[in-house]
């Protein structure tokens, strides 16, 4: 899985505090629905964050966002983007 990231180009910005909440709940298996029950929004809100998630990180799609939500926890940064 990490021969993925080594190829992405480096992210130009970081993660809002809201896209890292979302990306947390989609890690911890809830779909868009439940993510937007649980923070009070519309699903509709969470598939624009995610979209925005993968356009800052260069990601293709949402498990290539979970797994770098956990590869960037695992090495203790916070989106350390550039």
């Amino acid at each position: 899985m990490s021969l993925i990231f080594l190829s992405l180009p480096p992210p130009k910005k970081t993660l809002t505090l809201r896209q890292e909440e979302i990306l947390r709940h989609i890690d911890d298996g809830l779909t868009y629905r439940d993510v937007a029950e649980q923070l009070l929004i519309s699903e509709t809100t969470v598939k624009y964050h995610m979209k925005e998630i993968r356009k800052r990180l260069h990601l293709k799609n949402r498990p290539h966002a979970v797994a770098y939500f956990v590869m960037a926890n695992r090495a203790g940064s916070r989106y350390d983007k550039s």
